[in-house]
C-alpha cells in the first residue's frame, strides 16, 4: 500500500516537472501557409491539463499576451482548446528581412475562468523558408566590353542575382556560365545583404582579330532540388577592363549615439581606397539597396566623402542595434564595389512615460467574465513597458474599480486583473476599468489605459452569422475540394455556449460540404450549363443546453468557362442564288449556338482560311453570306466551301460546316445559230422536190443550263412566203408545195430565221438569213454523164413509156433498151480522160453541217456519248479524192439519209440526235454498193436537205425518173462530203456519211 502511494506521488511529481520544463514550446512551420493553418495545441503539448484540477480543467481559457514586439497579430488561439492557428499568410521575406533565422515569440495565458489558476506559457514559432523565389538579375542582358590585351586571370564584376529566399539552402548557391567552351569562367562571393558579387574571369588570352564578340548565359542557381534559376544574357565585346575594386579601411564599424541626437548630425565617416587610377581609382559611397527600409528612413551617406548622418528620430530599445550596409564603388564605366557593415548603438538619454498593454484574455475588444465567476477569477492581464533606466524605469500601477482589483505578478511591471466580489449580470453587464501607471522619474511621468469588462449570462443567445446573406461567384469546372467561401457565426454567450458547429441543408450536400471552421468546399465539379446558380441554407449550432441554432442564406453564382464548342444549327447548308446578281447580294445565312454564357457564348463567323480568296463570297461575322462578284453559271455552276464559327472565349473554340451554293441559271445567253452562218448560209434543192420534203435543218445552241426553259429553243421564219414551213422545236424546214417553173420565176428565196429560247422573264433570240436556191435538172448534157448514169436514165424512160403506152409489147421494149444500152456503153468507152475531167472539174462545193468537233463539244455539254467513226473530209480533200479515184457513180444510202434526217428532227432543237436513234437507224442501213445492180435498187424515202457553195453542173439528159429520184442528192456537212463506203474498201474508219452522186 505504501509502495503504491509512493508510486502515485512519483508520477505526479514527474508530471509537474514535465509541465514546468515544457512551458517553453517550439513550433516550426513553413512560410506562405494559408490563413487558419494549424500550428499546435498548447495544452496538449505542455501536458497542462494533467496537473490541474478537474474544475480548472473544465473552465480553462487561453489567450495571447501582447508586449512590445507584438507577434500576436499574425496568429489567433482558440480560447477553449488552446489550438493556435495563423491569421494570415506569413511571408518570411517580409517578416524577417536579411535574417537567417526567423522566429516569432508568443506568450499564452492559461487561466481558470472561475478559479485562481493562472500560467503564462512561452511559444516560439520558427518560420521556415520555402523556395518561393527564383534568383533574379536586375537586368536581362549585359553588354560587357573587355580589352583584347587583358591578362589571363582578370576578373570583371557583374551585378549578381538577388534571391529573396535568405535561408541557408534556398538562397543563391552557385553560378554557371554557358556555353563552357568560352575563354571565361565565373566566380562569386555572397554579400551580407544576400546579394552576391559575381566576377567574370578571363581564363584564356583574348584576340579580337579572331573573335570580337562572345554570347554567354550566366545561370544563378539556388540550393533546391531541382534548383530554381535566374538567367542573365552576357554579350562580351573585346576591348578594355577595370580590374581593381575599392577596399574599406575596416569591414565593420561600430558607433554609439544618443537617442536625442539631432537630425543631420554626422555620426561616422568611412574610408575606402582603390588602387586604380583616374576614374577607375575614384571612389563614391552609397547605402546598399538590399537592406531594411528603416535604414533609409533614419540614415544617409554622402556619396563623395563617406559621411554617415542621422536623418530620422532614433528610439532607444534595449538590445536593438541598427545595422547599416554601405557600399564603395569606383567611377569607371563598369565600376567595382565593396561593402562594409556599420553597427549603430542607441543610448537612452531621457525619461519616457510608461506604456501600458492590457490583454483582455479574449478574442474580442472587451474582457469577458461569467456572472458566476468567484472572487479572484482573472479577467485581464496588464503589462507595463518603460525602456528608461534607473528611477526613470521604475513603475507603480493602480486600478480604479469596485468590482475588480489588480494583483502584481512576478514584478511591478506585470499584473493580473481579478474579480473582487460576486458579479451580477442582471444588474450590470458592462463595466469600465481604468489602469494608472507612474514611473519614479523627476518629475514622474504617468499614463493610463482603460478597458471594458463584459459580464456574461447563461445560454440565451442564438448564434449569429456575420452576414445574413452570403453571395459569391465560382467558375465552373472547379477542382473537387476547392474552397468556395468561409462563413462565420458567433454566439454572445460564453464557454460551451459559444462553441459553434456548422451544417448545410440536406438538399445541397451533393454539391458542397462544410468543415467546422466554417469553410465550404466543393463536393463535385460544377457545370454552369446544367445549373447556373445554387441557393441553400447554412446552419450554426451552439454548444449550450438547450441548443440554439442560427442560419444564413448562401447564394452561389456559377460563372461560365469556355468549355462548349459552337455548334451549327444544321450539319450542312445548301443555298441557291441566281447568276448575274450584283456584288453584295445576300445568299443566305448560317447560325450556331454555344452552350456557354456571356462572351464565351458570343460567336462570329468567317470563311475557312483554306477557301479565302478562292470563292466569290464573303462571310460576315453575323453569319450572313454575300457575293463579292457577279456569278456566271456557265463558268461555275456550284461552289463548295466551309464556314468557321468561333466563340470569343479565351482560348477560342471553333467548328466548321460545309456550304454548297448552287448558281441558278438566268436567261443571259441568247441562242447561237451555227447554221446558217456567214460562212455557210445557202441551201439548194431541185425544182421538182415533192411537197413536205425536208429542205434543211437550222442548227442552233444555247449556253444556258441544259434541260430548262432557258436553253429550250424555238424556231421561226419571219418572212414566210407560205412555201416553207419550219418545225418550231427541231428547226427542220420543209417545202409545203410543189414548185413549178411557171409559178416561180425567182429561183432564190431569202428566209429570215429567228431562233429564240423560252427563258424567263424575257426570251432571248438570234436572227440569221438563209438563202434557198432552186435548180432545174438538165437532160441535154449526155456527154458529161457517166455510162452508168445514162443506163439508169434509159431504164427510167422505159418504165415511164411502159406506163403511158400499154399496148407496146414487152419484148420490143426490152430490145430497144438493150440496143440503147449497148450504144451508151460504146459512147462511154469512147470518152477520153479530158472529157471526164471536163465533166468534173473539182468545183463541187457543199454547205457544211456543224463540224464533228463542234458537235462533239455540244454533245459533251449535254452529256451525250457520241461515237464518231466517220472520217471527215474537207472540200479540198474531196476534190483531190475525186480527181484521183475512178469516176464511178456513188449513190446516197436512203437509210443513211433517213438516219441523218432523224437525228436532226428527233431531239434537241438542232443539237444532234441521241445515240439510241443513231444506232437504231444505222442497224438498218444498206452496205455500200459494189455494182450497178446494187446501186439501182434503192428504196425511195423522203428527200434529205442539201446545199451548195458553188453551182453544180447537173447532167442535162437526166430522165424524169432521175430528176425525181430521192436517193441521188447531196448531204451537207461542215467539212465536206462523207459517205458510207470506205475509200479503199478496207478502212472502216474512212466512211462518208451519205452516198453522193459525183
Amino acid at each position: 500500500m505504501e509502495k503504491a502511494s509512493l508510486r502515485t506521488w512519483l508520477v505526479l511529481f514527474l508530471t509537474v516537472c514535465r509541465l514546468y520544463s515544457a512551458q517553453k514550446i517550439v513550433y516550426h512551420i513553413p512560410e506562405e501557409q494559408p490563413s487558419n493553418t494549424y500550428i499546435g495545441n498548447v495544452a496538449n503539448d505542455t501536458n497542462l491539463l494533467l496537473v490541474i484540477s478537474e474544475t480548472d480543467s473544465n473552465t480553462m481559457r487561453f489567450s495571447f499576451l501582447s508586449g512590445g514586439d507584438d507577434s500576436t497579430k499574425y496568429f489567433h488561439i482558440d480560447d477553449r482548446t488552446s489550438t493556435i492557428f495563423t491569421k494570415t499568410r506569413l511571408d518570411r521575406e517580409q517578416l524577417c528581412q536579411f535574417v537567417t533565422i526567423c522566429m516569432l515569440s508568443l506568450e499564452v495565458a492559461a487561466q481558470s475562468s472561475i478559479g485562481s489558476f493562472f500560467r503564462i506559457l512561452k511559444v516560439n514559432i520558427y518560420l521556415e523558408d520555402i523556395n518561393d523565389h527564383s534568383p533574379t538579375f536586375s537586368k536581362v542582358v549585359l553588354s560587357l566590353p573587355i580589352s583584347e590585351d587583358v591578362l589571363v586571370g582578370t576578373q570583371f564584376p557583374i551585378e549578381g542575382a538577388k534571391d529573396l529566399d535568405n535561408s541557408k539552402y534556398f538562397s543563391i548557391q552557385a553560378y554557371e556560365l554557358r556555353p563552357k567552351d568560352v575563354p571565361f569562367s565565373v566566380q562569386f562571393v555572397k554579400n551580407l545583404d544576400g546579394s552576391s558579387l559575381v566576377r567574370l574571369k578571363v581564363v584564356e588570352p583574348l584576340d579580337r582579330e579572331k573573335k570580337e564578340l562572345y554570347y554567354m548565359d550566366l545561370i544563378a542557381r539556388d540550393g533546391d532540388s531541382p534548383p530554381l534559376i535566374g538567367r542573365l544574357f552576357i554579350n562580351v565585346s573585346v576591348i578594355d577592363v577595370n580590374d581593381n575594386a575599392p577596399e574599406f579601411s575596416h569591414s565593420l564599424y561600430n558607433v554609439t549615439v544618443s537617442e536625442d541626437v539631432k537630425c543631420g548630425s554626422l555620426i561616422l565617416t568611412v574610408l575606402a581606397t582603390d588602387a586604380d587610377v583616374n576614374n577607375n581609382g575614384l571612389v563614391n559611397y552609397r547605402l546598399s539597396p538590399y537592406q531594411a527600409d528603416e535604414i533609409f528612413e533614419l540614415f544617409e551617406i554622402d556619396a563623395g566623402y563617406g559621411q554617415i548622418r542621422v536623418i530620422g528620430k532614433l528610439i532607444f530599445t534595449p538590445g536593438k542595434v541598427y545595422q547599416i550596409i554601405i557600399e564603395a564603388y569606383d567611377l569607371s564605366d563598369m565600376h567595382l564595389t565593396a561593402q562594409a557593415l556599420v553597427h549603430v548603438f542607441v543610448e537612452d538619454s531621457g525619461n519616457n512615460p510608461p506604456e501600458i498593454h492590457i490583454n483582455l484574455l479574449t478574442n474580442t475588444d472587451v474582457a469577458i467574465v461569467s456572472e458566476i465567476a468567484k472572487p479572484g477569477a482573472v479577467v485581464a492581464h496588464v503589462s507595463v513597458v518603460d525602456y528608461d533606466t534607473g528611477k526613470d524605469g521604475e513603475v507603480v500601477c493602480t486600478m480604479q474599480s469596485d468590482d475588480f482589483q489588480m494583483d502584481p505578478l512576478r514584478s511591478n511591471k506585470e499584473y493580473i486583473v481579478v474579480v473582487r466580489r460576486q458579479l451580477d449580470h442582471e444588474k450590470q453587464n458592462f463595466t469600465n476599468v481604468t489602469v494608472y501607471c507612474q514611473d519614479g522619474g523627476d518629475p514622474p511621468l504617468d499614463s493610463s489605459s482603460w478597458f471594458v469588462v463584459k459580464i456574461l449570462d447563461e445560454n440565451d443567445n442564438i448564434p449569429q452569422f456575420t452576414k445574413p446573406l452570403y453571395e459569391i461567384s465560382i467558375f465552373e469546372n472547379n477542382e473537387i475540394g476547392k474552397l468556395v467561401l468561409t462563413v462565420h457565426a458567433e454566439d454572445e454567450d460564453d464557454l460551451t455556449n459559444t462553441e459553434v458547429t456548422y451544417r448545410l441543408s440536406s438538399d445541397i450536400r451533393e454539391y458542397f460540404y462544410i468543415q467546422q471552421t466554417g469553410t465550404i468546399h466543393a463536393q463535385q465539379k460544377l457545370d454552369r450549363e446544367q445549373t447556373s446558380s445554387l441557393s441553400f441554407i447554412v446552419y450554426a449550432l451552439d454548444g449550450g443546453s438547450p441548443q440554439m441554432t442560427g442560419s444564413a442564406i448562401v447564394k452561389i453564382q456559377i460563372l461560365d468557362q469556355n468549355d462548349e464548342i459552337p455548334v451549327f444549327e444544321r450539319p450542312s447548308y445548301e443555298f441557291s442564288i441566281s447568276e448575274n446578281n450584283l456584288s453584295g447580294t445576300i445568299v443566305g445565312s448560317v447560325s450556331a449556338t454555344d452552350g456557354d454564357d456571356g462572351i464565351n457564348a458570343a460567336v462570329y463567323f468567317m470563311i475557312h482560311p483554306a477557301y479565302d480568296q478562292k470563292v466569290p463570297f464573303i462571310v460576315f461575322s453575323d453569319g450572313t453570306i454575300k457575293t463579292k462578284a457577279k456569278l456566271d453559271r456557265e463558268v461555275i455552276s456550284s461552289y463548295d466551301f466551309s464556314i468557321v464559327v468561333k466563340d470569343e472565349g479565351s482560348p477560342s473554340l471553333n467548328s466548321s460546316v460545309h456550304i454548297k451554293i448552287i448558281v441558278k441559271d438566268e436567261n443571259d445567253n441568247p441562242p447561237k445559230i451555227n447554221f446558217p452562218s456567214w460562212k455557210n448560209n445557202t441551201v439548194k434543192f431541185p425544182l421538182s422536190t415533192p411537197p413536205w420534203s425536208v429542205i434543211t435543218h437550222i442548227r442552233a445552241s444555247d449556253d444556258d443550263e441544259f434541260g430548262n426553259e432557258n436553253s429550250r429553243l424555238k424556231y421561226m421564219i419571219v418572212n414566210d412566203t407560205q412555201l416553207f414551213w419550219i418545225h418550231s422545236d427541231s428547226g427542220t424546214i420543209q417545202l409545203t408545195d410543189l414548185i413549178t417553173e411557171q409559178q416561180y420565176d425567182n429561183r432564190t428565196f431569202e428566209l429570215q430565221i429567228i431562233v429564240s429560247d423560252h427563258g424567263y422573264p424575257e426570251a432571248l433570240y438570234t436572227t440569221a438569213m438563209l438563202d434557198v436556191l432552186l435548180y432545174t435538172e438538165n437532160v441535154t448534157s449526155v456527154a458529161r454523164i457517166p455510162d452508168e448514169a445514162i443506163e439508169s436514165y434509159v431504164i427510167a424512160i422505159a418504165v415511164g413509156t411502159a406506163t403511158v403506152v400499154l399496148s407496146i409489147c414487152i419484148a420490143a421494149i426490152i430490145c430497144v433498151i438493150r440496143k440503147h444500152g449497148s450504144k451508151i456503153k460504146q459512147q462511154h468507152h469512147d470518152l477520153d480522160s479530158e472529157q471526164m475531167k471536163d465533166m468534173f472539174d473539182g468545183s463541187i462545193t457543199v454547205f457544211s453541217l456543224p463540224s464533228e468537233d463542234s458537235l462533239l463539244d455540244e454533245k459533251k455539254r449535254k452529256k451525250i456519248n457520241h461515237s464518231s467513226e466517220d472520217e471527215v473530209f474537207s472540200d479540198e480533200e474531196l476534190v483531190q479524192q475525186n480527181a484521183t479515184k475512178p469516176k464511178s457513180p456513188v449513190y446516197i444510202s436512203m437509210e443513211k439519209m433517213t438516219e441523218e434526217s432523224f437525228s436532226e428532227i428527233s431531239g434537241d432543237s438542232g443539237r444532234g440526235g441521241s445515240n439510241e436513234n443513231i444506232h437504231q437507224y444505222s442497224s438498218t442501213s444498206h452496205s455500200c454498193p459494189r455494182d450497178k445492180s446494187e446501186v439501182n435498187s434503192p428504196i425511195l424515202p423522203q428527200i434529205i436537205p442539201f446545199s451548195f457553195r458553188k453551182a453544180l453542173n447537173m447532167p442535162a439528159y437526166f430522165t424524169e425518173e432521175v430528176k425525181t429520184s430521192k436517193n441521188k442528192v447531196l448531204l451537207q456537212t461542215d467539212s465536206g462530203i462523207r459517205g458510207d463506203c470506205p475509200s479503199n474498201g478496207n478502212d472502216p474508219d474512212e466512211r462518208i456519211s451519205s452516198e453522193v452522186f459525183v
